[in-house]
């Protein structure tokens, strides 16, 4: 068995490069305003059955969803209706309340 290390999962001068996003689409330019309610530093991942990773820095927040497609007629529309705008009207209506904005 190896023994544990003290060594950090990402090294310091590698962190900027592991929170840039590299696989997925930036938040606000998937097909032209799809997801538009998202963050401009969001990124994501998606696969069959809208299953999808969505990672927004600024919020400190992490989405996984698994199951089958949400909206029968359109991929994006699902994860759009279904997950990110209900999803971020919450945030922003606990945000308001707080004094946040």
């Amino acid at each position: 068995m190896s023994q544990p290390t003290q060594e950090r999962p990402i090294p310091t001068g590698d962190q900027e490069k592991a929170l840039a996003p590299a696989l997925g689409w930036p938040g606000g330019s998937i097909a032209d305003g799809v997801l538009s309610k998202l963050p401009k530093d969001a990124f994501m991942g998606a696969g069959a059955g809208n299953q999808v990773l969505i990672v927004v820095p600024s919020l400190d927040l992490i989405v996984v969803r698994f199951g089958s497609q949400m909206e029968k007629d359109s991929f994006w529309g699902g994860i759009e209706n279904c997950l990110v705008n209900p999803l971020m009207d919450a945030i922003m209506k606990i945000k308001t309340k707080r004094g946040l904005l």
